[in-house]
């Protein structure tokens, strides 16, 4: 049988094993709770137009099944385990789940039955990752085609006559808080004076820094070939404050019109 312990102050004190069942209907009530067991079961039931419920619970193992039927919900969990499994149901006609892991191993299973699926941030998968998504609408774009899509397409070009050794350029530095990522550059060669020799060369680079100086492509072009297009398998990645460039050096004899640029997208980070 349970002992009790009176209590002057309107306590209970309870020592040995215990099974109360509480059942309360009113229109407030502060319950509070101190427990200190092996193995505790607690069942709560609670149904009231408001309700506020604190918990902190420090125990070895823990099994924490919750349902939750209210007009709104705000919900902040802090887990810190060595193994943790959250199964997490929601109906709801707007959602807004911020999640922050920090674990050597994640098990991320997500099923999202919804109108409009929206996803903000970076996202880095590793492995397999698998995605079930019914919607009305689903559209999945790499990278490069997703950024023209937000308005972030970078475009530099320019065209001139450089006389005979000399070179022509388009660069861009890139500003503060911005990174922009280079996926091709072009070269062309449009014309030159007539009379001189045929075709007329040009030497064509791209690269990184004042003139170009890390280079990362090269391409030759004349009269007779007119022109030459390089695409990055891997965009060119260029941080704030450092310069990408495409530069067409005439080493003909004479002057000659032509046309030189790069692409890609630059974003915010």
């Amino acid at each position: 049988m349970p002992v009790g312990r009176p209590d002057h102050t309107g306590g209970i004190y309870i020592t040995g094993s215990v099974t109360i069942p509480i059942s309360i209907e009113s229109s407030e009530v502060t319950f509070d709770v101190a427990i200190t067991s092996c193995t505790v079961t607690l069942s709560v039931n609670i149904t009231d137009s408001d309700i506020m419920m604190p918990v902190d619970i420090q125990a070895q193992y823990m099994t924490l099944d919750i349902n939750i039927a209210a007009s709104a919900v705000t919900l902040n969990v802090a887990i810190q385990s060595s193994a943790v499994t959250l199964n997490v149901a929601i109906q709801s006609s707007a959602v807004t789940l911020n999640v922050n892991i920090s674990s050597s191993s994640v098990t991320l299973n997500v099923t999202v039955t919804n109108a409009t699926l929206n996803v903000t941030g970076s996202v880095t998968i590793s492995g397999t990752a698998n995605v079930q998504i019914t919607a009305q609408t689903v559209g999945v774009s790499v990278q490069g085609e997703w950024q023209v899509e937000q308005g972030n397409l970078n475009v530099n070009s320019a065209e001139s006559t450089p006389a005979a050794g000399s070179t022509s350029s388009v660069s861009q530095t890139v500003p503060a808080g911005k990174v922009l990522y280079v996926y091709g550059c072009s070269f062309a060669v449009v014309s030159h004076t007539a009379g001189a020799d045929n075709p007329q060369e040009c030497y064509c680079y791209a690269g990184l820094g004042a003139a170009g100086a890390t280079r990362v492509a090269y391409a030759a072009v004349n009269e007779g070939t007119q022109s030459a297009t390089i695409i990055f398998n891997t965009p060119i990645k260029v941080t704030a404050g450092q310069t990408f460039g495409a530069y067409m050096k005439n080493v003909g004899s004479v002057s000659t019109d032509i046309g030189v640029s790069f692409w890609g997208y630059e974003k915010s980070v």
